[in-house]
């Protein structure tokens, strides 16, 4: 009946979840669907929900664990999965945190009978995960956006939904241009709803540990704010001295497109590709940083913006502009500068700057290939990661660092080598 009265006939269908009306009234819905466009208008109709959500549910708020304390995190989420007998689903909004918590807290919950899954740590698809945690009642399960927006466990399975966050938009240029036309604030705030309805639409009750409003800068460019994921590995030679210093070159730029500046140059469709490819291995990697530091060209700005798409959560971006198409010499200033209080850096800029800053800071013993193949090419979007022998920036010179790491997006897909286009 449903394919003959509206399918059918149909020049156009857009099928949508139960929570498309959640975040506000008729008008946001239809904005949000692109209804609004329909010649004739839309037809409407919206079914009351059968939960019994004020007799049901139960919000809890806390607020007595800081921002950033991951152990008091795990120890609140531990808790409540002990509280709940298990049948929880915690969501996070930063694959670091959500494998800090579940680092602390696996073999705690399994001594006491409660197994615990999650995304992005055991090795095992999304959908299979959702499947042992709803056929187990005494297991929970740790996730990301994927969980929250696209998964049922009706019954007894879930009873509990721990959020650490408010669950923001990435402040993208996307985002940025739709919060301007929805009514700023107001918007970011319907969107917010929207997905709260979606996260809790069968739950028995809900917890938000820490769940501070995290409103994202999202103007245009200079001021967006980013993100780092994954938890810290230190590789550091014994004793305390230890700066890293992971340097990111912006990916391919478009030579097609005929800017004024080249300043202004943006990435071609295989340097979106090979960020986003950079973004997800830096992920996999567990990398974390206390501090980004960029040049404020578009090129690199675009290739941070993809980069963090595949990688998580939010770091502010420095924009300094010494970085742009500067020399070593212009570059050991830039890190000389740099605060103390952050001991693991990124600084994203350009070529033949970041290759130099490498030859100059690690020693040529001759024996070193990672060194041999940065001074061969450090392509675009390749990372190198330097471990300096320093407990201050302002201690950066010649011969200090040693480079653990080296990867280009070649390295990863042979199809984004020199050879391919």
């Amino acid at each position: 009946p449903l394919a003959e009265a509206v399918l059918k006939p149909a020049q156009g269908v857009i099928v949508t979840s139960a929570t498309l009306k959640g975040g506000g009234e008729w008008s946001n819905a239809e904005g949000r669907s692109g209804a609004v466009h329909l010649p004739h208008g839309a037809e409407r109709f919206e079914a009351a929900s059968p939960f019994d959500y004020p007799g049901r549910a139960e919000v809890l708020i806390v607020t007595d664990i800081k921002r950033g304390d991951i152990a008091a995190l795990s120890g609140a989420y531990g808790r409540l999965i002990e509280a709940a007998g298990g049948g929880t689903l915690g969501l996070f909004t930063a694959i670091r945190r959500l494998r800090g918590v579940h680092a602390r807290i696996a073999d705690r919950l399994a001594r006491a009978g409660l197994p615990l899954y999650a995304q992005h740590v055991d090795p095992i698809d999304t959908g299979t995960l959702v499947d042992i945690f709803r056929d187990d009642p005494r297991a929970s399960l740790l996730g990301t956006d994927a969980l929250r927006d696209g998964v049922d466990v009706p019954g007894h399975s879930l009873r509990l939904v721990v959020m650490e966050g408010v669950p923001w938009s990435k402040p993208t240029v996307l985002h940025a241009a739709r919060r301007l036309a929805g009514g700023g604030n107001a918007y970011d705030d319907r969107l917010i709803r929207a997905r709260l309805a979606q996260a809790t639409r069968d739950d028995a009750g809900r917890s938000d540990p820490g769940g501070q409003r995290q409103r994202a800068r999202a103007n245009a460019w200079r001021s967006r704010r980013f993100g780092a994921s994954g938890g810290r590995i230190r590789h550091a030679p014994s004793g305390d001295r230890m700066k890293r210093l992971t340097l990111l070159r912006h990916a391919k730029s478009d030579w097609d497109d005929p800017v004024a500046r080249d300043f202004d140059r943006p990435l071609n469709r295989r340097g979106e590709k090979a960020a986003i490819l950079m973004g997800q291995f830096a992920a996999r990697r567990a990398m974390q940083f206390d501090m980004l530091v960029a040049s404020p060209a578009v090129r690199v700005v675009e290739t941070l913006d993809v980069f963090f798409t595949g990688y998580g959560q939010i770091l502010d971006a420095h924009w300094d502009r010494r970085i742009y198409l500067a020399s070593s010499p212009i570059l050991f200033d830039v890190v000389r500068d740099l605060p103390d209080k952050a001991d693991s850096v990124l600084m994203a800029g350009h070529n033949p700057g970041l290759e130099e800053l490498i030859l100059d800071l690690v020693p040529d013993d001759g024996n070193n290939d990672l060194r041999e193949n940065v001074e061969a090419k450090f392509p675009t979007a390749s990372i190198a990661v330097l471990d300096l022998a320093i407990d201050r920036w302002s201690q950066a010179k010649e011969g200090v660092a040693t480079l653990a790491s080296f990867t280009r997006p070649r390295d990863l897909d042979p199809s984004l080598g020199p050879s391919s286009r």
